[in-house]
């Protein structure tokens, strides 16, 4: 190849359109960091509860547990050891 050549970036396919694909894990499903984050939620229903007056905080009773949020729709992380590991 010459100086004066310029050279060609590869390019890439896709091959399989991304919805060939199969989501395994949804947002709430155990083992993710919404789950993770509500069940710390609920170990902290307490201090949840002062920040719903303190912060404005949106709590939203789902029919098993309820889930505290910002009011950009963002979870709430409570201060909690097990997780930040």
């Amino acid at each position: 190849m010459h100086q004066d050549e310029e050279q060609e970036e590869p390019r890439l396919t896709l091959l399989l359109p991304p919805d060939a694909f199969l989501n395994i894990f949804e947002a709430g499903d155990p083992g993710t960091l919404e789950h993770d984050t509500v069940t710390a939620q609920q170990r902290h229903t307490k201090i949840m509860k002062q920040w719903e007056r303190t912060i404005s905080i949106i709590p939203s009773k789902g029919p098993h547990t309820t889930e505290w949020r910002d009011k950009g729709g963002w979870l709430v992380v409570p201060l909690d050891d097990t997780l930040k590991r």
